[in-house]
């Protein structure tokens, strides 16, 4: 917003930049923020007034009027797109081809379920302002933080009044951020044991089905419980990876031809 972190600056940015009948498809403008005479109400940024704004444009809700089978939605914060420290949730879609097209960048004081949650239910507000019907989701591929999951399903995968029927929602979790993981738990463990690690998450990652991952799953877990300094991270891997919320990170899960092992959202944050 300008490089300012001054709440009543950022509510005159807000002021200038609303959606119009006459405001071009390219340009950009703010949501998601209550109206006092149409003047912008934005929270102070403390836990109990927390503080959200949307910015997206016309073009960018049209370009993902697609149906929910043939894209894969993506959502993650970051901290490098803001000079004031604030994180920005960015959302957008990727398509068969592996291109990421953002939808809506969201400031925000802070990332929790409350945030996440309010944030998409207004992205999706917007769109159905914009493109006449409501968004709909079937894949949302995103890292394992329990208020971004939490968020996603009380907004994407519950029923509203805007949708009351929604396709089921498949919570993909980006390999590159497992892989990431694998790593921090590993790294003090001897070559063999890594080598051992990291054949047998590539091999499950790739599975070409639910029982050809069963089979190699519990062949991993054979594996490393017989190596003494493998039992712990075995019992870490289960808890984490298999028997929770974010165990769809193998390839069966995805549509056939997207991206399934790295977010696009965080290539983007990358470059």
């Amino acid at each position: 917003m300008k490089n300012t972190n001054v709440v009543e600056d950022m509510e005159e940015i807000a002021a200038e930049a609303q959606l119009t009948n006459e405001l071009p498809d390219t340009t950009p403008f703010t949501f998601e923020y209550p109206l006092d005479d149409g003047a912008p109400e934005l929270g102070g940024g403390s836990d109990d007034d927390p503080l959200v704004i949307g910015i997206t444009s016309t073009f960018l809700l049209k370009a993902a009027a697609w149906d929910p089978g043939t894209f894969v939605f993506h959502m993650d914060a970051t901290f490098k797109l803001v000079t004031c420290a604030y994180p920005v949730i960015v959302c957008g879609i990727s398509d068969a081809a592996r291109q990421f097209h953002p939808m809506a960048f969201f400031i925000t004081s802070q990332k929790t379920v409350v945030q996440y949650a309010h944030a998409l239910r207004s992205m999706m507000d917007i769109y159905k302002v914009v493109v006449g019907r409501p968004f709909q989701v079937r894949y949302c591929m995103g890292d394992a933080e329990d208020a971004q999951i939490n968020g996603v399903e009380q907004a994407l995968a519950a029923p509203c009044a805007s949708a009351p029927s929604k396709p089921e929602l498949h919570y993909l979790m980006c390999f590159f951020h497992v892989v990431e993981n694998m790593k921090k738990r590993v790294s003090s463990l001897s070559n063999n044991a890594k080598y051992l690690v990291y054949r047998q998450i590539y091999d499950m990652h790739y599975a070409r089905d639910a029982t050809e991952f069963a089979t190699i799953q519990e062949r991993a877990d054979a594996l490393w419980r017989a190596v003494p300094e493998l039992r712990r991270f075995a019992d870490y891997f289960q808890q984490t990876w298999i028997r929770s919320c974010f165990c769809k990170w193998q390839c069966l899960w995805s549509p056939t031809g997207f991206a399934e092992t790295n977010n696009p959202v965080e290539v983007q944050q990358s470059e």
